[in-house]
């Protein structure tokens, strides 16, 4: 969402382009019904270009909510705007959903987004490196190799094997130099821990004969 928002601001920087997610949507709903600015809300988004909201899941448990962003869906909707939405599953396995809204996603474009190829994992890796002011010489390329090939089921999940890299190499290594032997040691670790605590159905059954 962020990708199109900085797209959309760079192709024309006058338009108006707002990325929330639902649960900022609710609070500002929240907060507009106890100030009873309703309409105030609904003219704010009347001026929006673009609106970007993440994980329209999430609204399915905001009953009152739902009514609201019907309307402003309409409002943008019926004014020629765009609207992008993010959910984790298809608008048609968003069951808790009323059927006027999940017909009203139905009518666009789905897109399903997989999991990253390995060259845009390596490449995002690269620029979180750079953001985070972090010597890219200091982390051998085979490391990053390593996180992209394992790591890339999404971008979250590859942010998060980098941070446990870093914060393993400097609180435990101590060392700046980070290769091959310190990536392995860290994952290794990591599973360790993740194996301790993993359910299967022999300890379920177990568990519940005792």
């Amino acid at each position: 969402l962020h990708a199109i928002g900085n797209y959309i601001k760079n192709k024309n920087s006058s338009m108006k382009v707002l990325y929330m997610t639902v649960d900022d949507f609710f609070e500002e709903y929240v907060k507009a019904i106890k100030d009873k600015e309703i309409e105030a809300l609904k003219d704010k988004y009347r001026q929006i270009d673009v609106l970007l909201l993440d994980d329209i899941q999430f609204l399915a448990s905001k009953e009152k909510t739902k009514e609201v962003f019907f309307n402003i869906f309409n409002i943008l909707f019926n004014a020629g705007k765009q609207i992008v939405i993010t959910s984790d599953r298809h608008p048609q396995e968003l069951k808790s959903l009323e059927d006027r809204l999940v017909g009203r996603f139905s009518s666009g474009l789905s897109i399903e987004i997989k999991d990253l190829e390995y060259d845009t994992a390596f490449r995002i890796l690269k620029k979180k490196i750079e953001t985070m002011n972090i010597n890219g010489g200091n982390i051998d390329d085979e490391v990053l190799e390593f996180i992209a090939q394992n790591y890339s089921t999404d971008v979250r999940q590859l942010e998060g094997a980098l941070n446990k890299l870093l914060f393993y190499a400097i609180n435990f290594k101590q060392q700046d130099e980070i290769n091959m032997t310190t990536a392995l040691e860290t994952f290794k670790s990591f599973s360790k821990n993740k194996e301790k605590n993993k359910l299967d159905c022999d300890l379920i059954q177990l568990v519940v004969a005792e």
